[in-house]
């Protein structure tokens, strides 16, 4: 299931969860968005779409 056009946000408060499950899914040919926690997800997400 490779698709490079298909972005991931990942919101986690643990790092090193946060930081594990980027690489996996960039292994599987995803782009990846990180956040530690939900309001700084939306911006994420808002800062994407503008």
């Amino acid at each position: 299931m490779k698709n490079a056009s298909t972005t991931i946000l990942i919101i986690d408060d643990e790092p090193a969860f946060l930081q594990s499950m980027a690489d996996y899914l960039e292994d599987q040919g995803f782009q990846v968005r990180m956040a530690q926690n939900g309001r700084v997800g939306l911006e994420v997400m808002d800062n994407e779409h503008q």
